[in-house]
């Protein structure tokens, strides 16, 4: 019994820290959603303090194939992302991945990565004045 109520409450902590942050890549060639919330963490936070906004960030590239959207708060924050074809916009089986240019890009350099508990992942790395997109759905 002592082992069963163990094993109970580990369960319980795990679930506490996965729902804690959330990732769904929605794939379909002709248009990709990346959604992202984050609870009590800090990654978001730390790419928007880099780019040198406050609650919102909004980009969007010249052909309008890559948009973003981001919102924050002191303990919370949510990005939605879309990823239609273009040159700067790939898609395969599975994946998409997208650069896109920065204007007048803060100095530094970050690499953030979210994973689903269903297996999806979604990376965002910017370096050089450039934003690196890539998402990847799970397969089952």
């Amino acid at each position: 019994m002592r082992s069963i109520v163990s094993v109970l409450i580990l369960m319980s902590s795990l679930q506490a820290v996965a729902s804690s942050d959330s990732v769904a890549v929605m794939l379909r060639p002709e248009k990709t959603v990346v959604l992202i919330n984050e609870f009590k963490t800090s990654r978001v936070h730390a790419w928007m303090d880099l780019m040198g906004v406050g609650s919102e960030l909004h980009l969007l590239n010249q052909d309008q194939s890559i948009k973003v959207d981001c919102g924050r708060q002191e303990k919370t924050a949510s990005c939605t992302f879309r990823f239609l074809p273009s040159h700067a916009v790939k898609f395969d089986t599975g994946l998409v991945e997208a650069v896109m240019p920065l204007e007048n890009a803060a100095p530094g350099d970050l690499e953030i990565s979210f994973e689903s508990s269903r297996g999806d992942r979604f990376v965002i790395v910017q370096s050089e004045g450039q934003i690196y997109f890539r998402g990847s759905k799970a397969r089952h």
